[in-house]
């Protein structure tokens, strides 16, 4: 089996985990394993006598915006019944729980193929001001912008019931997806102008 130090490149964040230390023997001194932990070091500065210690710190970017939403369930699963689609009147509710609630922005490309048909996926590259990024789900974080206090402002979602002519802010209960961009609608009944707008196909 392969011997040596493993390889790998770990992130943290200010003030977690634990602080580590790299040593790297010169080429051609006798392997010690108490004096060598990496396999390679490149740098660019001037080595001495003495280990040199690194110390990187880093953070993912973050970036407040606004996302216009798709459709995140299966449309063969929609039908004018309101009874059918909340959990109190609905025994199976959970064979439907998505239908007219759940709201992506469909970032990996889930959504894109059939039975959702929602266009490709999300194009970050206008954002991130680059096209090297990977396709892959994410997730929506409270907003940047805070109030007098320095709160942020969490979690702000507009609605609009004339298929984006006009938008007002949701008011009633919903969920932020923990394992991809989007939010579920979580209140026990749709609200009536949600529903209506759900039915004519304008809700947005």
């Amino acid at each position: 089996m392969p011997a040596g130090p493993s390889q790998a490149i770990v992130f943290y964040k200010p003030g977690k985990g634990k602080a580590v230390e790299l040593n790297c023997q010169r080429t051609k001194e006798q392997f010690s394993i108490s004096k060598t932990n990496i396999a390679r070091l490149r740098s660019r500065r001037n080595f001495w006598p003495i280990t040199h210690k690194y110390i990187c710190q880093g953070d993912f970017k973050v970036y407040e915006a606004t996302f216009d939403l798709v459709k995140a369930w299966d449309p063969t699963s929609e039908d004018t019944d309101y009874d059918k689609f909340s959990p109190s009147t609905n025994p199976d509710f959970y064979q439907v729980k998505d239908v007219y609630r759940k709201w992506c922005l469909n970032e990996a490309g889930d959504y894109s193929g059939s039975p959702y048909n929602q266009g490709e996926a999300f194009d970050f590259s206008r954002i991130f001001q680059s096209s090297n990024f990977v396709r892959r789900r994410r997730r929506f974080w409270p907003t940047l912008t805070t109030d007098k206090q320095e709160k942020s402002l969490g979690y702000f979602l507009q609605v609009s019931f004339d298929n984006g002519l006009h938008w007002w802010q949701y008011l009633y209960a919903f969920n932020n997806l923990l394992d991809e961009c989007g939010v579920w609608l979580s209140s026990d009944q749709l609200d009536v102008d949600t529903w209506v707008a759900a039915l004519k196909g304008v809700l947005r």
